[in-house]
């Protein structure tokens, strides 16, 4: 979602959020995902780990984030909500950081300030 929502912001193109915007996800920075995937490959360890910022962010902090990393108002108009969506999610990270020595870095405003400077050099 925060990539599509960054690319419609970027390129003045519509999108909607589904619902009241409250609903939660807990976003994580790609090269946070990618050190995590890397320090995996290096143990033993066999089972799940969540890779994640163990943080709920809404969909509203989302689009308020890209706002201000955009330095303009960036206020998508609401639809419906869609049926059956999960309302809240967030992941620990202990066990992460127990067999992988892992955490998360890029808090959620740096995350979407620096995918949008990719996105805005990706289309330049």
């Amino acid at each position: 979602m925060v990539a599509i929502f960054i690319d419609h912001a970027a390129n003045n193109k519509d999108c909607v959020i589904n619902g009241d915007g409250l609903q939660t996800r807990d976003y994580v920075y790609v090269d946070d995902v990618v050190a995590g995937l890397a320090k995996a490959k290096e143990v033993t360890y066999q089972g799940e780990i969540n890779i994640g910022c163990g943080q709920e962010v809404t969909v509203l902090d989302i689009v308020a984030a890209i706002s201000k990393a955009l330095g303009s108002e960036f206020a998508p108009p609401h639809a419906p909500a869609k049926l059956g969506e999960q309302r809240r999610s967030c992941l620990s990270y202990a066990l992460a950081k127990k067999i992988l020595s892992w955490e998360p870095q890029i808090n959620i405003t740096e995350g979407v300030k620096r995918t949008l400077a990719w996105t805005k050099n990706l289309n330049s």
